[in-house]
């Protein structure tokens, strides 16, 4: 955190064992908790939340990835239209000098 000095001073938590966690999201936390009529905010509930969130948004992402596999299932697959032919088929065909084979001795 920049101080007042303006230089960085680093805040440690009250128990070290917690995660990192950046300032918008305690300050989103705080909000939030307060929000729901929370009166007493500390860390130990801004930690709850935001596991809570990550939750909710690893559970919203799965969710994402298997309604767009489910959707990728049921597209039904791209119609193919063949141009139309110009070879006539009711001809002999004439072979290249390379296609043909012959015995030379």
């Amino acid at each position: 955190m920049i101080g007042k000095d303006h230089h960085y001073h680093t805040i440690a938590y009250a128990n070290i064992t917690r995660p990192p966690i950046s300032l918008e999201e305690v300050r989103h936390a705080y909000a939030a908790l307060r929000a729901q009529g929370d009166k007493s905010v500390n860390e130990g509930r801004i930690f709850e939340f935001r596991a809570q969130q990550r939750e909710l948004v690893a559970a919203a992402t799965a969710a994402t990835k298997a309604m767009r596999r489910k959707a990728e299932r049921r597209r039904p697959p791209p119609s193919i239209t063949l141009p139309a032919s110009t070879i006539d088929y009711g001809q002999e065909a004439v072979p290249s000098p390379g296609e043909t084979w012959t015995a030379s001795r």
